[in-house]
């Protein structure tokens, strides 16, 4: 009797021990250190097919277009470095297209985006999480189309290649083709603007 006590006690003081082991770290994130200086675009672009999970489909004239330069000051997260690739490729002309869910297009500066077919979304839920090419179906409640179209041309100055705002009258909507970080900024305003006059209010 007391040897099997001292077994149970022995056994009670394994398992508190075992409860005491503290847990194991988390993985580091991984880092990313930026240094291209008048570096060709597809350099560029090499390590940020190594970036992403999304298979890249790349215009054969990438090439062209002027060297680009994007250097960190030391280390950054994988997140932030693509982010950081994405903003320099749009900014100097380049394109990027979610073609699917899994699939980014990334056109030359000679390509026009809208040649190929950018995907249409209706909700900023849909939106892609990073910078691309997208075309915006933003259903109007109390401005008409034409008005809204006006306001939103006047907001996106200068207009890029791939830039296009276009009325849809029967439907009361606008179909915008901007980078997502533009459509997030003129969905975002559209509370703003999209209201009852004074004299369908005073009705």
């Amino acid at each position: 009797m007391a040897l099997a006590a001292l077994f149970f006690a022995s056994a009670m003081t394994h398992a508190a021990d075992e409860q005491r082991v503290p847990p194991a770290p988390a993985p580091a994130t991984p880092t990313v250190v930026l240094n291209f200086q008048n570096a060709l675009s597809s350099e560029i672009i090499a390590l940020y097919k190594t970036l992403i999970p999304e298979e890249l489909v790349v215009d054969s004239g990438i090439t062209q277009g002027v060297p680009l330069t994007l250097q960190t000051k030391g280390e950054v997260s994988q997140e932030k470095a693509v982010e950081m690739i994405e903003s320099t490729l749009m900014l100097n002309g380049y394109t990027l297209l979610q073609q699917a869910p899994g699939t980014i297009m990334v056109l030359g500066p000679a390509k026009f985006a809208r040649s190929q077919g950018t995907p249409v979304y209706y909700s900023p839920a849909e939106l892609p999480k990073g910078e691309r090419v997208v075309t915006y179906f933003m259903s109007l409640k109390n401005i008409k189309a034409e008005d809204a179209a006006q306001l939103f041309q006047a907001q996106v100055l200068p207009p890029n290649r791939y830039t296009s705002v276009i009325p849809v009258t029967n439907a009361n909507a606008v179909l915008i083709t901007e980078s997502t970080s533009v459509v997030r900024q003129l969905v975002g305003m559209q509370p703003s603007f999209d209201v009852k006059s004074q004299a369908a209010k005073s009705k």
